[in-house]
């Protein structure tokens, strides 16, 4: 006659068969408008923290730092490479295009060309902080602004040099100074000092959200 698990051991199995569950639940493709993606922040050339006020304000910016560090781990898709200080992107041209610059690689970059076709959005994650791009000089190629994201996930100082670039820039944490630079696309910051014309060209594509909430994206766990 078999005897019962000690309460113990069975507590142990369950937790541990919860965990293995976990870890194999596939994250789900966001559905619906771009408005589920950076949500307060969508069609807004400038969308700045210091500038809003209240509790809604606030749990609307834990939202987008979540999102950030969120998008910064996806899977990587398409090809960075350099010859000196020019960059190429080849994106990928059947899924999202994911790729990752470190802030010291930016910095030293003169330019930064996008290569290839695609109608999927194109996300360009920079690590670490402080970030300075001293001379933006960025060529689109057939990409236009609004699949285009430039992520600082990371960065609480980001220092833009005089240049035209494209493309939203989400960089939730950081305090942006900015030295006469058009920008072709969105700003989403904590801070902005300095002189930015913005050409409104907002994000508006459809990136990968957490298909659950395990506790660290609390404002995501509704997508």
């Amino acid at each position: 006659m078999s005897k019962a698990l000690p309460l113990p051991t069975a507590s142990f199995i369950s937790f541990f068969l919860l965990g293995v569950f976990l870890l194999i639940l596939p994250q789900a493709e966001a559905q619906g408008s771009p408005e589920d993606i950076l949500g307060t922040a969508t069609g807004e050339a400038e969308y700045i923290r210091s500038e809003l006020s209240g509790s809604e304000a606030a749990s609307d910016w834990l939202a987008l730092a979540d999102r950030s560090h969120f998008w910064s781990r996806l899977e990587p898709a398409g090809s960075l490479t350099h010859e000196g200080c020019d960059y190429t992107l080849q994106v990928a041209e059947t899924r999202r295009t994911v790729v990752t610059l470190s802030a010291a690689e930016l910095e030293a970059s003169c330019r930064l060309t996008l290569s290839g076709q695609t109608n999927a959005p194109v996300l360009i994650n920079i690590t670490g902080s402080p970030v300075s791009w001293p001379a933006p000089r960025l060529d689109l190629g057939d990409i236009v602004a609004e699949q285009l994201l430039f992520n600082f996930p990371e960065a609480t100082s980001l220092d833009i040099g005089a240049g035209q670039l494209a493309g939203t820039l989400l960089a939730p944490l950081a305090q942006v100074r900015s030295h006469a630079v058009l920008l072709q696309g969105s700003l989403i910051a904590a801070e902005l000092t300095g002189d930015l014309i913005v050409e409104s060209a907002p994000f508006a594509a459809v990136l990968t959200v957490p298909a659950y909430d395990f506790g660290d994206l609390p404002d995501t766990a509704g997508f």
